[in-house]
């Protein structure tokens, strides 16, 4: 069945001397894995090797076969075409460690439109935005929602319960180390990309509560590893 789809590339890697597989998040079948024979050679028909870097957005053709086995693109065009994450060292960072936690937290579970248009929408928000020092705060954040564990923001106390999702008063129902200002991780999550630049977050709390939102990660998604590139993203924050 030939499909025409929105799609979100996750990753790639090198198959064969010339060839790819490179994974998509689509509109209309979810996570897919396509095989590009000899892109890395030469241009292959409507599709090239630059159209597949993390996170870019796409407009695709492709002979989808719902057997779980890899697609193939008959034609690839760019769509949202990024005007500032390709020169910006710190966006372009930014988006490695997106892709990253995308990786992680993608299944293949079919499509999910919400999901899709959440992606889609933070990306452009990043393409046009100046300041972006918590946009992974808030991303990780906001994602959480679709994911099924966001936490309760109708409960009140000091602590966090990372299994649970809720604040409390008792400690001893307080799972993980809670060495994160809970009080600022509760401001946050009412927040969008843009609110977050006004407040003022320390160097060690805004490391500390991207630690603690791995950790919860960790906690809700079987195989969620921690994404080594947020040790560069870290020195690429590191003044407050």
């Amino acid at each position: 069945m030939i499909v025409e789809s929105k799609a979100i590339v996750i990753n790639s890697f090198k198959y064969g001397e010339f060839g790819l597989i490179t994974r998509c998040f689509t509109l209309k079948n979810g996570l897919q894995s396509f095989l590009l024979k000899g892109i890395l050679k030469s241009k292959q028909g409507g599709v090239r090797k630059s159209q597949f870097e993390p996170l870019t957005q796409l407009k695709l053709i492709y002979n989808f076969k719902n057997n779980g086995n890899l697609q193939f693109i008959k034609e690839a065009k760019a769509y949202n075409i990024y005007k500032s994450i390709p020169n910006k060292i710190s966006k372009k960072t930014l988006v490695i460690f997106l892709s990253d936690i995308l990786k992680n937290i993608l299944k293949d579970n079919g499509p999910n439109e919400s999901l899709y248009v959440f992606i889609e929408i933070s990306l452009n928000i990043l393409d046009n935005s100046e300041k972006i020092k918590y946009y992974h705060i808030i991303f990780m954040i906001k994602l959480s929602k679709f994911l099924g564990f966001f936490p309760n923001i109708k409960t009140k106390g000091e602590f966090f319960n990372i299994e649970k999702g809720h604040f409390t008063n008792n400690h001893d129902l307080a799972s993980g180390e809670n060495n994160f200002d809970v009080k600022l991780f509760k401001n946050l999550l009412g927040m969008n990309f843009g609110d977050v630049e006004g407040i003022n977050i320390t160097k060690s709390s805004r490391n500390q509560l991207i630690e603690f939102l791995i950790e919860y990660y960790k906690f809700h998604i079987n195989g969620f590893k921690r994404p080594k590139s947020l040790d560069i993203l870290n020195e690429l924050f590191k003044n407050p």
